[in-house]
């Protein structure tokens, strides 16, 4: 190995990346959370390995239809909108 690629793989290997530091861990989906944003709120429905059914209720609506999305979109879109849990869910029942 030549001391230029050796120098090189050190930079890498100490580089950090700062928008993860920045960042707060988020909460893990659960079942009954709800999730309050600026003019809508959100109550998280079951949750799989992978999707979320859930319900996004703006504040003029009575009803909102039930939707699937996957986790990760879901959560984005949490972010995205400064979502603040105002109801934690239930926690995971163990398996019989």
């Amino acid at each position: 190995m030549t001391l230029g690629l050796a120098k090189c793989l050190l930079g890498f290997a100490s580089m950090k990346n700062k928008t993860r530091e920045k960042r707060a861990p988020a909460k893990p989906l659960q079942s009954g959370q709800v999730w309050q944003m600026e003019d809508s709120s959100l109550r998280v429905g079951l949750v799989g390995k992978t999707l979320v059914h859930y319900k996004h209720f703006n504040n003029q609506v009575k009803r909102s239809p039930v939707s699937l999305s996957s986790k990760d979109a879901l959560q984005r879109f949490l972010l995205e909108n400064d979502a603040v849990l105002i109801q934690e869910g239930e926690a995971p029942r163990p398996l019989p």
